[in-house]
Parts: C-alpha cells; structure tokens; sequence
C-alpha cells in the first residue's frame, strides 16, 4: 500500500502521522509512505534579497525541521519513509503528487473549523476533497492510535460511490483491521407533509422509503461484506445525511467512509455539498472515496 501523508508542522500534522503509526505497527508488510510539506514561497522582498541558492538552502532547512521527526516515527514501526518538500499552493500539489506516484490512500489532519467557517472559508483539506480522486482520509479531534478494532461505518446510498467506499474499506487492512467492528449505515429522508389551508391539518405528502427499498440498497453491499469474508450490523437513520452521519459517528464509531459522486470543482464543495458539509462536521476519522470514472 503507498500512503501519501502531506504535513505542514502542526499538532494535526502529528495526528496523522500517529494514525498511520499505529495502523501500520500491527502490519507486517513495509508500506510505503510518502512525506510531503509543500510550503508557501518566500515573500517577493526576502526573495530578491537572497540568491536562488540561499532561497533553496531554507526551504530545504524548513522542510527537514518538519518532515524528519515524522520520518522517524514512521521508520521506527516499519515503515518505508520518502520525503519529498514542494514550494507552492498545497491543495493542487497535493493532488499533483498522489496521482504521479499512483497513492492508494491519502492521509491528512484537518484544522477543527467549526462546520460554517469552513464552508465559507475552505481549506486545504476542502480543496483537494476537490481536486484528487484518490481515497482521502481526513483526521481530526482525538487520534485512534494504535487501536486494532476499529468500529468502522460506511455510509450506503445505492450509488456507485458508496459501493467504492466499501470495498475501499474492505481493501485495505490499514483502515478495517482484520477483526473490525462493521457498520452499513444508510440515512432516509424523513416523510414530508404539507398543511391543507382549507382543514388546517399536516396530509402526508411525500412518505420515507419502504423497508423494500431499503432492503435494495443494502443486499448488494451485505452481499460484498460476506464475501470479504466479514459480518456487519446495519443501521438505518432517518434525517438529512449532514446532520445524522457526523452525530452517529461521533458516538458509535471510529471510523466513517462514504463515497463522493465524482470530483467537485472547487466553487461546489465550498458551496455546500453534502460530502463538504460532512467533512466539516465530522469528529471521527472520514475516509472519502470518489465514484469510478
């Protein structure tokens, strides 16, 4: 497995990096972690004031402070470590380097915006959400460590991205564990009624999905489940998606993936998308995995 873990010095820069440590301390296999800081370029002053060699010469200083006490910890449970430190806008080098060294997995600690500020803000982890079609695990609030059970939910639609969201889950040990706790979580939209002016009662317009629909959406991913060999509880819950995953999550799991339907430009997910809008609310470990092509 080739993990891509971009860093940037900050305490969830360590989150991630512990996540993945304690994953891949009960592995036995040496995977592959690529490092990388990409840092904003001097300002257009200093720049001028030093030669092209200085300039490198710091970058390169800056890079190492940060990269090399993560490389360390990554080496010490077995892990083959490549650092690698870029100069420009993270987000679209991020992306750049995941697709050019083939990542299965990306791993990244997201600042603890509040859901509002940032959808209205972005952020780095926001935009390339929006830009790599690369599985992106995103870490905040309290790391997991080196827990081997992890309580893991995807969340199931019926469409091709929660599909891929579950065999990634199934795929790759890192995240599942081999005797994980399994969850399919689907979310149905709670029946809606409308006021009659003339009685002045609620008529049921629009009633939630029958257990036959539901049965249709979860078969097939119960059916993937079996033949991983694994078994799983399901869960139904009835609200917005937005609001349900993120409170179930924070108090049954460890773990939550769901799929994204395809890749968001940039001016979409900081509108609001449901995946952005579960991003920035979820307390937990998210793994968001991109529809195939």
């Amino acid at each position: 497995m080739r993990i891509l873990l971009p860093v940037d010095g900050s305490p969830f820069s360590r989150l991630a990096t512990d996540f993945v440590c304690g994953r891949l301390s009960s592995m036995p296999d040496r995977h592959l972690v690529d490092l990388m800081y990409v840092q904003p370029p001097l300002p257009l002053v200093a720049r001028r004031a030093v030669s092209a060699k200085t300039r490198s010469l710091l970058y390169s200083t800056a890079g190492a402070k940060v990269m090399e006490p993560l490389a360390r910890a990554l080496n010490d449970v077995g892990a083959r470590v490549r650092m690698r430190g870029e100069v420009g806008v993270p987000a679209p080098r991020i992306a750049s380097r995941a697709h050019a060294i083939g990542a299965d997995l990306i791993v990244m600690g997201s600042h603890g915006r509040t859901a509002l500020r940032a959808l209205v803000l972005g952020s780095v982890t926001q935009a390339v959400l929006a830009l790599t079609s690369t599985p992106l695990l995103i870490l905040r609030g309290k790391s997991v460590g080196a827990r081997r059970r992890l309580r893991v939910g995807v969340a199931v639609d019926g469409s091709r991205a929660s599909k891929a969201a579950l065999a990634t889950v199934l795929a790759h040990e890192l995240l599942l564990g081999r005797l994980a706790a399994l969850s399919l979580i689907h979310v149905q939209p709670p029946p809606q009624v409308f006021m009659d002016p003339l009685l002045g009662i609620a008529i049921p317009a629009v009633p939630g999905p029958d257990p036959a629909a539901v049965e249709a959406i979860m078969a097939p991913m119960r059916k993937m489940v079996l033949r991983a060999g694994l078994s799983g509880d399901e869960v139904v819950l009835t609200g917005r998606p937005d609001e349900e995953l993120p409170a179930y999550a924070k108090k049954n799991l460890d773990l939550l993936a769901l799929g994204a339907t395809g890749r968001s430009r940039l001016s979409r997910v900081f509108l609001g998308s449901v995946t952005a809008r579960i991003a920035a609310r979820c307390e937990v470990p998210l793994l968001v995995v991109h529809a195939p092509a």
